[in-house]
């Protein structure tokens, strides 16, 4: 079984074990899990609280007085940033990575602080260079003149602290180029990226392990709640219709699933779609309160199974393939809980 060691809130948090059929909750209310650190019920997790990012090493979080904190996997936090008060992040702080980045927009410099080591180091953006984002520990810019030679700009640190510098390849000629960064769909290996040319729309993968830009032929319904990326897949949601490209091959067909009523779309464990459901009996729909149900969908057609009674906002991807899902039996019993494949095995269908 892969690490499972959580951080929970007031008296419990559920532990989630992921099978590649039905998931099965791996610990009773009221149990303990081995490796669990409790965090004092002045400290616990609030529904407020919001996920971030994940890396191999722990995740970042908003917590509601205290700002953003990193906290390992074995529960030990950091505090970041005790001033933040915003709850997006995605993909600007550093996704799919133990890397939390910070940018400066007067000072035009990209701070990267390496969680794991306790290193930290900067990146300047070139003159005429827009920031757009931080996948890992690559800071991602802009460059150049909507609807006519813009393009992508990947820059990383050596050792040394000099800056490298690639322009991404394969970049449209005269596109208008969409940066919703609350929307965005990121990793540590690249991002969903949309623009225009006149008035067709188009989606793309900006990849950044092999520096170009991959137009694919279908257009992701983008961002959240109704679409996700995980480590091996892309998924979106669209009128009772699930979505799931395989990230082996992003330009390949889509496999299509019927899903109904969904909330959310959280993320794909295994061959396990994630979703959440509105519960009218947990209060009124707001997709910052506490008043989703957190299902199962197996996509070889068994039933599925509700994996926490409440939870609220959005899940986020580890890079080995589980997600982390803020929420707990109730709202005096909040934490995080780590949905995972059983065995640590992740099959892409």
């Amino acid at each position: 079984m892969a690490r499972r060691a959580l951080i929970r809130g007031a008296a419990v948090s559920l532990t989630l074990a992921m099978g590649l059929g039905s998931p099965a909750v791996g610990t009773a209310q009221g149990e303990t899990v081995a490796g669990e650190v409790v965090v004092p019920a002045t400290t616990a997790m609030l529904p407020q609280t919001s996920l971030l990012s994940a890396g191999p090493s722990g995740f970042l979080r908003y917590e509601y007085g205290r700002g953003h904190l990193w906290t390992t996997y074995d529960g030990v936090d950091t505090v970041v940033d005790a001033s933040a008060t915003g709850v997006y992040g995605l993909p600007e702080s550093g996704a799919g990575s133990d890397v939390v980045a910070a940018y400066d927009e007067s000072g035009r410099v990209v701070t990267l602080r390496d969680m794991r080591s306790g290193r930290s180091r900067t990146i300047p953006l070139p003159p005429r260079h827009e920031y757009w984002a931080t996948l890992g520990s690559t800071v991602v810019t802009l460059a150049g003149t909507q609807g006519s030679d813009i393009t992508w700009h990947l820059l990383d640190v050596r050792d040394d602290g000099s800056v490298t510098d690639r322009t991404v390849a394969g970049v449209p000629q005269g596109i208008y180029a969409f940066n919703e960064r609350n929307a965005a769909l990121g990793d540590a290996h690249g991002q969903i990226v949309t623009w225009r040319v006149d008035r067709d729309s188009f989606t793309g993968w900006l990849d950044v392990d092999q520096n170009r830009l991959i137009t694919l032929p279908y257009t992701v319904s983008r961002g959240y709640p109704f679409a996700a990326l995980t480590a091996t897949h892309l998924l979106w949601w669209d009128d009772g219709t699930a979505h799931i490209a395989s990230r082996r091959d992003l330009t390949a067909t889509p496999r299509t699933e019927p899903v109904r009523d969904v909330g959310q779309l959280l993320g794909m464990v295994g061959d396990t779609l994630v979703v959440s459901r509105y519960d009218s009996a947990l209060g009124p729909l707001n997709y910052g309160l506490p008043v989703w149900r957190v299902d199962s969908v197996p996509l070889d057609g068994s039933p599925g199974k509700t994996l926490l009674a409440r939870s609220s906002w959005r899940a986020v991807p580890t890079p080995d393939g589980g997600l982390l899902v803020p929420g707990g039996p109730g709202t005096d019993q909040w934490g995080v809980s780590l949905i995972e494949p059983a065995g640590g095995a992740v099959t892409p269908p």
